[in-house]
């Protein structure tokens, strides 16, 4: 059943994909660069960078879970 064509076409075709990204996508992703950056160029983390880090993620999960949807 799994390996008739239309299942594997299904498995091995990714859906199409738009390019129209809702604005908290948008600021998420810029928001994370940022947050992120110090971190990687310094090479070494303290407890300050890791709750930016940890409250990052926490806002990135709570803007996520209430978005509305297109």
């Amino acid at each position: 059943m799994f390996w008739r064509k239309e299942g594997l076409e299904l498995f091995l075709t990714p859906p199409p994909h738009s390019p129209n990204y809702v604005h908290t996508q948008i600021i998420t992703l810029i928001m994370s660069i940022i947050v992120v950056q110090p971190v990687l160029l310094n090479a070494q983390s303290n407890w300050l960078l890791g709750s930016l880090l940890i409250t990052a993620y926490c806002f990135c999960g709570f803007a996520f879970f209430f978005e509305q949807g297109q």
